[in-house]
């Protein structure tokens, strides 16, 4: 059985993370979580993606799609995400921008076009705190992607965790 390994709060919502031991689900300091029943899991998720020059090349320029990612569901609502360049960013005046596909995302809706010389540690996208008029809903599945402009990147690590919630419709 998977258990929640820890339990935070960021932004006014709780995150849960999975794994092997630590809090059973439903049971947190003896305060019994009763789930949804009208609606089913309308939990905040998170999607990570990472890129990783050594895998993903540089974009030449033009859009990048990592290799590591994952799929944001149809009829999600992203109201957060925490960009993190553990090897920074490198290409001659380069702009990064990271995005997402899906219909109502785009090229640059998780973070603007960002000079190169700004991809180093943690960086935020949308609007912190998260406020409704900063969130992006898409209505189709989407994966994270990065699009360089005026010369591809040369090197670079990027962790991206995307925070979002599923609507019914």
């Amino acid at each position: 059985m998977k258990t929640l390994a820890s339990l935070f709060i960021i932004s006014g919502f709780l995150y849960g993370q999975m794994g092997s031991g630590g809090v059973t689900p439903g049971q947190i300091s003896g305060a019994l979580l009763q789930p949804n029943t009208a609606f089913g899991n309308t939990a905040l998720q998170v999607c990570h993606a990472q890129y990783n020059f050594a895998v993903d090349g540089g974009g030449a320029p033009g859009l990048i799609t990592p290799a590591a990612n994952c799929v944001i569901p149809a009829n999600s609502t992203i109201n957060n995400v925490s960009i993190r360049w553990t090897t920074p960013g490198v290409g001659a005046t380069n702009t990064t921008s990271i995005g997402v596909t899906g219909t109502g995302g785009g090229a640059a809706v998780l973070l603007g076009a960002t000079a190169v010389s700004s991809l180093t540690g943690q960086l935020q996208g949308l609007v912190s705190p998260a406020t409704a008029s900063g969130w992006v809903r898409i209505t189709t599945p989407g994966t994270v992607t990065l699009t360089t402009a005026t010369a591809a990147l040369s090197a670079g690590v990027c962790e991206i965790y995307v925070f979002y919630f599923v609507s019914s419709t």
